[in-house]
């Protein structure tokens, strides 16, 4: 429904009429804002189902890589094991040894000036390492949980909060960003508010194309990589639009100089409007 409204930057400049368009510093700093705010809320939520049992399958596979780690590295030469009490509490990972009834942890050894041994140690361990089926296994099993907890989970829930919920509920178009530095979106199809469709359209480009497709090639680089981008596409449009104002038919005006054209007209011109955009 979103792409049914898009708009090209001429006609959202063309339909502003008396409603100011913002200047893109004021757009970048409320979208700056915007992205600090999302990262803190984001990284808050996941701190915390880091500590729920929602985590417990993630946990299991970090622990799993860790043993595999450690133990393909006494295999290879690069580490050895050490003897402890089971009452170890340093930095260390603690296992034990059944058979033995030993508790040990795995520490590097000290090749001193003998870089050749501990270069051959490490590249032996590099060829162990990716032959481990199991390693592989369990690898794409963590990412994939870790992906669905931080993009999916907290990455949804956050947006959801920021980018949809807020622009609804304060009914004046605004995210956290935009009521600091005093814009808003503005409806330049039907000249007035966006609808709801609009936010959701928006939200949905967002979080779908720009959030959640980036982070399975990116991860924590979409942070740099999608504001760049989005910045590029700004800076490249006369209306100072980004790829989901595009897709949702949205635009941005000066708060103080918003008038809602299509509020202020009859039913009956706001009838001519709807046929004339259908």
């Amino acid at each position: 429904m979103a792409f049914k409204n898009k708009i090209t930057s001429q006609e959202a400049i063309s339909t502003l009429g008396v409603n100011a368009k913002p200047h893109i510093v004021k757009r970048l700093i409320a979208g700056l804002i915007d992205m600090v705010v999302l990262f803190f809320f984001h990284y808050g939520l996941y701190s915390l189902v880091l500590i729920t049992p929602m985590a417990n399958t993630l946990k299991h596979y970090q622990n799993e890589i860790v043993l595999v780690q450690e133990d393909v590295k006494v295999e290879a030469g690069y580490s050895q094991r050490e003897i402890v009490d089971e009452s170890y509490n340093g930095t260390s990972v603690l296992h034990y040894d059944e058979p033995n009834n030993t508790y040990y942890i795995v520490v590097n050894i000290d090749f001193g000036e003998d870089t050749e041994a501990q270069k051959a140690a490490a590249n032996k361990y590099q060829e162990l390492i990716k032959a481990n089926e199991y390693y592989s296994d369990v690898t794409f099993k963590y990412h994939l949980h870790n992906y669905v907890l931080t993009a999916i989970f907290c990455g949804g829930i956050t947006e959801l909060i920021f980018l949809l919920i807020v622009p609804l509920i304060m009914n004046c178009g605004q995210t956290l960003g935009m009521l600091i530095m005093s814009i808003r979106m503005y409806n330049a199809k039907y000249v007035g508010k966006p609808k709801w469709y609009q936010y959701l359209g928006r939200f949905a480009f967002i979080y779908i194309v720009l959030s959640l497709l980036p982070f399975i090639f990116l991860a924590e680089w979409i942070l740099l990589v999608v504001p760049a981008v989005t910045i590029v596409v700004m800076a490249i449009n006369k209306q100072n639009r980004a790829l989901e104002d595009f897709v949702s038919g949205i635009s941005y005006v000066e708060k103080k100089t918003f008038v809602d054209s299509y509020e202020s007209v009859d039913d009956d011109e706001k009838a001519v409007v709807k046929k004339d955009n259908a």
